[in-house]
């Protein structure tokens, strides 16, 4: 009934290589009109962007192309092992700071070790001292009370 010289044999294989060209089409019109030029432009971004903008666009992972996305991942590893080298020299020169002992910065450290060491040993001394006034008071109490008493028994019994 159908056979390879027939016309119904051809359609259906025409038909995906018809489907397959226009997908290929579209595709190569997609990557020459849309994908290469934004990628160009986002290039030229990601050579201008801060640091703070390019770790933001590499933490979403938001590159056209995957080259694109290499070049941001190193700019953004660069900033971060810049930021690193900063940290730990601005360290290193407050340590070499610190470690004078007559520097303002090391006056100024002991200086706030001994305010809150005096302000812990305050607090505690101004609750050791209400307790010493409330002790006294009570033990003022308990003589007069005993006092009160042997004045009652010598009235009473005649008893010193």
């Amino acid at each position: 009934m159908y056979g390879e010289d027939s016309l119904h044999f051809w359609i259906i294989p025409i038909a995906f290589l018809a489907l397959g060209v226009t997908i290929f089409v579209i595709i190569i019109e997609y990557n020459i009109n849309v994908l290469w030029p934004n990628a160009a432009t986002e290039l030229e971004e990601i050579k201008k962007m801060s640091c703070d903008e390019i770790k933001v666009k590499d933490g979403n992972n938001d590159y056209w192309t995957r080259e694109n996305g290499k070049i941001g991942k190193e700019k953004a590893d660069g900033c971060v092992e810049a930021e690193l080298a900063a940290k730990k020299a601005e360290k290193e020169k407050q340590d070499a700071i610190l470690a004078d002992p007559n520097s303002l910065e090391s006056l100024t450290r002991d200086l706030k070790k001994f305010q809150e060491l005096y302000n812990s040993t305050s607090a505690s001394y101004k609750l050791h001292a209400s307790q010493a006034e409330i002790l006294k008071q009570n033990v003022t109490d308990f003589e007069n009370q005993v006092e009160q008493i042997k004045s009652k028994l010598a009235k009473e019994y005649g008893v010193k």
